[in-house]
């Protein structure tokens, strides 16, 4: 700012030296002092005239502030001026329009003034009643709202249990699966265990036909175990005693196959044979004790899912209910408000109608009552001119009379007037 007016200062002080000269070289030639002089009464216009130009600057221009638009603080607030002023306008119209749309079937011409006024009761009347409907419904609507929202919280708690409880009953379900398939593993093994136990005696019971058992019962019981077997890997839902009477069974008959005599390498891999299956029947029973855990678990989680599915569902329908019944009252209210609104369109029209004839009526009887005040004033003059004229005695009233509406003046002047003239 200072350097353009330093700027503009040079230029007018060039354009002035260079009028100067331009009128000295018009004029014709001029001396040094001549032009000292000249030279400084033109820098002392040119200051006073910028001193002007400051004095009419700081008083008729408003103080510019240099705003940075790029201050994003300044940028949000600018933006939120602008939405809560477009937000307003849109509310204005909106009330503007609701207005417009309000129509006024009631005719104030010509109506006498206590119709009016009745109308007016009327219509307050039924106003007040609509104000404690309206108040009334909307008491009813927070109570419904507020089930609402607390039927709503219920569901949400309950579908949120049932997420984390599903979660919980599927791991638990995963564990089943895996155990059951390890006991499935272990069974197949156990199968191929009495199926090389059994090989092994009857290579030795073909041996010699004097042993205890011959080969008719031993394929008898070969058979026999191969059913208990079979049974024991396909039949579902065995229970634990009555896998373990089969497992028992099973080793009762592979017993008496081996009551023939064997080597002692055979011997040794029976042995181990046996001893597996030993080890593999006490992972069956553990593992089915935790089978059952897992599984009591498992069902005892669904149930307790099914429950909160239930109350989630039930909390889920009342919400519902109570969002339609909520409904109902934003509608009802809706209606209240409308005719209230209509009400006080028809009373904006009433009231200002009465007021006008409420006016009228007062300067009537205003008019009246000046008229009849002029009229008895006149009455009592006429009175006290006929009792100063019968020379009769005037009351109290009547003479105070005479003193505030200046009969005595009058009176007084009227007899001069008289005597003069005789």
């Amino acid at each position: 700012m200072i350097n353009m007016q330093v700027t503009v200062k040079k230029q007018r002080e060039n354009k002035n030296i260079e009028d100067s000269s331009t009128l000295n070289s018009e004029e014709g030639p001029t001396t040094n002092s001549e032009e000292q002089e000249l030279k400084e009464k033109v820098v002392k216009e040119e200051k006073e005239e910028i001193k002007d130009n400051k004095q009419k600057k700081e008083k008729g221009k408003p103080i510019k502030v240099d705003i940075d638009t790029n201050d994003k603080p300044l940028e949000e607030l600018k933006e939120k001026v602008v939405k809560e002023e477009k937000e307003e306008i849109k509310e204005d119209q909106q009330k503007k329009e609701r207005r417009k749309s309000i129509k006024v079937d009631i005719d104030v011409t010509d109506k006498p003034l206590e119709e009016l006024k009745q109308l007016i009761k009327v219509r307050e009347i039924e106003r007040t009643k609509v104000l404690d409907s309206l108040r009334e419904i909307n008491q009813q609507r927070e109570q419904v709202k507020e089930k609402r929202n607390d039927y709503n919280q219920e569901s949400a708690e309950s579908f949120a249990k049932v997420s984390e409880l599903k979660e919980k009953r599927d791991g638990t379900n995963k564990e089943i699966r895996e155990l059951k398939t390890t006991r499935g593993s272990v069974l197949a093994e156990l199968k191929d265990l009495s199926q090389r136990e059994r090989e092994i005696i009857q290579q030795f019971q073909s041996q010699d036909d004097n042993k205890k058992i011959n080969k008719k019962d031993a394929r008898s019981i070969q058979n026999h175990i191969e059913k208990l077997e079979w049974q024991l890997q396909t039949v579902p839902n065995l229970t634990l005693i009555e896998q373990r009477a089969l497992m028992d069974r099973i080793d009762e008959l592979s017993s008496k196959l081996g009551e023939v005599e064997v080597s002692e390498a055979a011997q040794r891999e029976l042995k181990e044979i046996r001893r597996r299956k030993g080890n593999l029947k006490g992972f069956l029973d553990d593992s089915w004790k935790q089978l059952s855990e897992l599984v009591s678990a498992s069902q005892g989680r669904h149930n307790r899912l099914s429950e909160l599915y239930d109350t989630g569902k039930k909390s889920k329908y009342e919400a519902d209910k109570n969002h339609e019944l909520f409904i109902k009252k934003v509608e009802e209210a809706r209606k209240y408000r409308n005719r209230l609104r209509v009400l006080k369109a028809e009373l904006d029209v009433v009231y200002p109608a009465m007021k006008k004839l409420q006016e009228k009526k007062r300067k009537s009887d205003q008019s009246l009552r000046t008229e009849r005040t002029i009229e008895i004033k006149e009455e009592k003059r006429t009175e006290i001119k006929r009792k100063l004229s019968t020379k009769k005695g005037l009351s109290i009233e009547e003479m105070k009379f005479m003193l505030e509406n200046q009969m005595i003046n009058l009176e007084s002047n009227k007899g001069k007037k008289k005597r003069s003239k005789k």
